[in-house]
């Protein structure tokens, strides 16, 4: 091996190598010269509040500034206290008694008190009434057959027993023969057409050209009369300037105006009075059942209104003003009954035990019982009402609680049955005449029982119904009690 060569010419700078690794941190400088002034930051947040500072000397009294503009409305302030009471206002006049309530259950027993001391004897008070009947004492001993009596009479006839229970509906049967034709009806009324809509009508009924025409005839016919008066009173026709006649026209025309306008005001007042008589007459031939045009009776409504449902009716049995109608229910289904409603706080009780009033006292002489009232309809109506109906019937319903009502099944006979107190102070029981009380329902045949008899009362003496009173025999006892609802009296 040679010796070594000298160095070579310096080559190329090369690429840069790769980043190395950080070196050691390097001991701290020192402090530099203070630099120049930077610009002015940004203003802080403020501090907190230092401490008040003493007052200061009052300053000398400003200038009145300018009146500032009005504040926006605050929130509204809190409640403030109620005031106190203002001064006692005068008496009011006194209301009207309300209507008595029905009687309260029976409240429990109280407790039983102490025995209090034993007290001085009393007088010997009056004899009391006699007893009622004592239970039958225990039956004696078989005596000997006696000798065979007589023969009785025969013995009465027996009550009428229940209804039957109704049988099946027969086969339908087949269609009879057409009958003959019925006679021609009355013509019908031609309908009244309102007075506006009628005139409406007319007005528009004549064309332009027919109102042209009839202008043309009639201006014509009064230029004609001109002339032929002039030549009567020996006077030459008028030499008209061309404006004469347009003026002459105008004058006419207004004229005419004037008479159709009155004519036609003279034909429409007389129309609207006849088209008023006829709705009068037919308020009265065919009313509507409204308070301001009531029906005589449901019957009249049903007869000019067939279509008419069941419902409540307004009806004037006396006729005159319709001040005094009445408020009915009207069973139109039933060619027009009129049904009459007691008084609602009359009219039904719940089971009450009530108290012993005596032998045979009616319901309104029991304490806290009452008469079966009817103020909505007065007398008069009333009577008026009856005389256009041949028949009524009302349902009376009795709730018991070991109370009998009509059939007492223990005994089999009807000792105990109710009898009510008609319109004009007829008594209607079992045995009344002209009047049937039919049973629909009862459940107070036995003496141990609750539950309900409906008894349905008809007669063709229209005195005898609506019902205001009756007479319970069965009650007061231990354990027992009874209430009642009346139905309507209808007439048909």
């Amino acid at each position: 091996m040679g010796e070594t060569g000298p160095p070579g010419k310096q080559g190329p700078e090369g690429p840069a190598g790769m980043q190395g690794p950080a070196g050691v941190q390097g001991e701290k400088g020192d402090k530099g010269d203070l630099g120049p002034v930077g610009p002015i930051g940004m203003s802080g947040p403020p501090g907190p509040a230092g401490l008040q500072g003493p007052a200061g000397k009052r300053g000398p009294q400003g200038l009145v500034g300018e009146t500032g503009a009005p504040g926006a409305v605050g929130p509204m302030g809190k409640e403030g206290q109620i005031g106190l009471p203002g001064p006692t206002g005068p008496k009011g006049d006194r209301g009207r008694r309300g209507p008595k309530g029905h009687r309260g259950e029976l409240g429990m027993a109280g407790m039983k008190g102490e025995q209090g001391e034993k007290g001085d004897r009393g007088p010997r008070g009056p004899q009391g009434p006699e007893g009622l009947k004592g239970d039958p004492g225990p039956r004696g001993l078989v005596g000997p057959k006696g000798n065979d009596g007589p023969p009785g009479q025969p013995g009465m006839h027996g009550p009428m027993g229940p209804k039957g229970v109704d049988g099946r509906a027969g086969d339908r049967g087949e269609m009879g023969p057409p009958g003959p034709p019925g006679a021609p009806g009355a013509p019908a009324e031609a309908p009244m057409i309102p007075p506006e809509l009628l005139f409406q009508m007319q007005q528009y009924s004549n064309t332009k050209a027919e109102t042209r025409r009839r202008r043309d005839v009639d201006m014509a016919a009064f230029a004609e009369d001109d002339d032929d008066l002039n030549e009567l009173m020996g006077a030459a026709p008028q030499q008209r300037t061309p404006e004469e006649p347009k003026k002459l026209k105008r004058k006419k025309k207004k004229q005419r105006q004037d008479q159709v306008t009155e004519a036609s005001d003279k034909i429409v007042d007389m129309y609207n009075a006849i088209y008023s008589i006829r709705q009068e007459m037919d308020k009265i031939r065919k009313p509507t059942g409204t308070q301001d045009n009531p029906g005589r009776t449901c019957k009249d409504l049903h007869f000019a209104h067939p279509h008419f449902e069941n419902d409540w009716y307004w009806i004037d049995p006396n006729g005159g003003m319709p001040d005094d109608a009445i408020h009915v229910f009207c069973n139109m289904t039933n060619n027009g009954e009129t049904c009459l409603y007691p008084d609602v706080h009359t009219a039904e009780m719940p089971l009450v035990p009530w108290k012993y009033a005596g032998d045979k006292q009616w319901f309104s002489k029991i304490q806290g019982g009452s008469k079966i009232s009817y103020d909505g309809v007065g007398t008069v109506q009333l009577t008026f009402l009856k005389m256009s109906y041949s028949e009524a019937l009302q349902n009376f319903t009795y709730y018991c609680r070991n109370s009998v009502a009509w059939h007492d099944r223990a005994g089999n006979n009807y000792e105990k049955s109710l009898t009510f107190l008609g319109d004009n102070e007829m008594e209607i029981g079992r045995e009344s005449r002209g009047v049937t009380v039919e049973v629909v329902k009862d459940e107070c045949a036995n003496t141990h029982a609750t539950g309900s008899t409906i008894l349905l009362v008809n007669t063709k003496r229209l005195n005898y119904l609506p019902i205001n009173d009756f007479l319970p025999l069965d009650y007061a006892r231990e354990n027992q009690a009874f209430g009642f609802k009346v139905g309507p009296v209808c007439f048909k």
